[in-house]
């Protein structure tokens, strides 16, 4: 069973996944995603803590300066880091286009309420093929938990030269 509280490190991901090409240079874009819960595990820690690891995949959509309206779907995993680290959680998301375009997200996040339902995240893109391909941006987000393994995420980021 997947614990609501630690549905949220899926979550992290999830803004990333909205990231979607931009095929004009240093683009802004702004997005918002829905994320599932594929799977999960859960090791509770001498501390009290559950250390968790979580996959996850989901959609995204998202308005870009130069282009307008696109879309997206994406995998991540997303796993709790030691206490005292700058990010209470890591994730990593493969992302594709429609076109077939693709590149990864790799960011951070840390949790802004005592339930863990909700986090900020902080990251980086690295394009892989198409319209990504050696090119690099930044990405920031705020997910919410909204159920027991699904969440949402809104953001923006900025795909550069």
């Amino acid at each position: 069973m997947i614990k609501l509280r630690n549905v949220t490190l899926a979550l992290a991901a999830a803004g990333a996944a909205m990231l979607l090409t931009g095929l004009a240079r240093a683009e802004t874009f702004s997005f918002t995603s829905t994320t599932e819960v594929t799977s999960q595990i859960l090791i509770p820690m001498p501390t009290g803590v559950v250390d968790a690891s979580t996959w996850f995949k989901g959609s995204s959509s998202g308005v870009f300066s130069k282009r307008g309206e696109v879309s997206s779907t994406f995998v991540c995993s997303s796993m709790t880091n030691p206490p005292n680290e700058t990010f209470a959680a890591g994730t990593r998301c493969d992302v594709t286009e429609k076109d077939g375009s693709t590149f990864a997200i790799y960011a951070g996040c840390n949790f802004v309420n005592k339930e863990r339902t909700e986090s900020i995240c902080l990251g980086g893109l690295i394009g892989k093929t198409g319209a990504y391909k050696d090119r690099a941006g930044t990405i920031s987000w705020n997910q919410k938990q909204s159920g027991p393994s699904t969440g949402a995420a809104t953001g923006a980021g900025v795909w550069n030269e």
